[in-house]
């Protein structure tokens, strides 16, 4: 339900939700996570995105993949926060996948970044050269 509220932009019904669901004492798995940070993403929630991801490792003990790790990605730069974005990406504790990198390439792309989308282009080119869809985004 979570995730249908969230893809069909019912994004309040979607964290109300989840909210319930919490006070119902459910406890929430690493699917459910990736569609609150869906959620959160759709309506450039970026602050309640933070706290719901943070709240996966303290509170729900989920760690994180890189489906998360994506959302999170996408929910800052698409709020403009593409240097915060950045920065995120560096810290992430896994190994980074084009993926990541992609969705960050495509905000820049939306807030007109050339510069930032010139370097993360070489990171997505170290991943795989034989990509097309950099190029097409850039």
């Amino acid at each position: 339900m979570i995730a249908g509220y969230a893809m069909h932009g019912y994004v309040s019904e979607a964290i109300t939700l989840f909210e319930k669901m919490k006070s119902c004492d459910v406890k929430p798995n690493h699917i459910t996570m990736v569609c609150v940070l869906s959620a959160c993403c759709h309506a450039g929630l970026v602050y309640e995105g933070l706290q719901y991801f943070n709240c996966m490792r303290d509170y729900y003990h989920i760690i994180p993949t890189m489906e998360h790790y994506c959302c999170m990605v996408d929910l800052i730069s698409r709020a403009g926060k593409l240097d915060e974005a950045e920065g995120f990406i560096n810290k992430m504790p896994i190994k980074l996948d084009a993926s990541v990198w992609m969705c960050l390439l495509g905000a820049c792309r939306i807030h007109n970044n050339i510069g930032l989308g010139e370097s993360v282009e070489k990171h997505l080119f170290e991943l795989d050269v034989r990509d097309v869809a950099p190029y097409v985004l850039l």
